[in-house]
């Protein structure tokens, strides 16, 4: 009860977010509190609610008395793919990712787009973010052609760097 009301009332958004993550850790109960906050206006807290959803839906698919106690799958599941649509930014792929590590995702493709799409973004720091989400995805998480492909053209060296620690010793 405490963490949901520095979520809801905290004036810093890194205190927000930082609430968001720890309330995930309380199971599939916080489900509803942490899906408030996927709409928050800053933009960190977004990002943390999205992927604070995928540890939820561990839960929610573990706990069978879950959905009675207003951890929804379906719901939440729709809530992550109404973001892989648009176009690539930090909260899109933070629901990329957070689809691709709950148990059967429903869309995998698509949430892999998401990534494929973020690699060939403009923006380096984005094109980063990708890069360290994808390192940080269970098989077969990102598309390994569409790293390689990145690091045959990427200009920044951070991003290089990267890309490179994403595919890892494998490829």
């Amino acid at each position: 009860v405490a963490l949901e009301g520095v979520v809801k009332h905290d004036p810093d958004p890194g205190v927000r977010a930082a609430a968001v993550t720890a309330l995930a850790r309380q199971g599939a109960e916080s489900a509803p509190a942490i899906e408030r906050e996927a709409d928050d206006e800053a933009q960190g807290v977004r990002t943390a609610a999205l992927s604070a959803l995928a540890a939820v839906l561990v839960d929610c698919s573990a706990e069978p008395e879950a959905a009675e106690r207003m951890c929804d799958r379906d719901r939440i599941v729709t809530r992550l793919g109404r973001v892989l649509g648009s176009p690539p930014t930090p909260e899109s792929l933070s629901a990329a990712s957070a689809m691709l590590r709950i148990p059967n995702p429903s869309e995998p493709e698509r949430a892999r787009d998401v990534f494929t799409r973020a690699l060939e973004a403009g923006d380096a720091r984005l094109r980063g973010l990708a890069a360290v989400l994808c390192r940080a995805l269970p098989a077969p998480g990102c598309s390994a052609a569409a790293l390689r492909d990145r690091l045959r053209v990427e200009s920044a060296p951070e991003v290089k760097l990267l890309v490179a620690l994403a595919i890892g010793p494998r490829d």
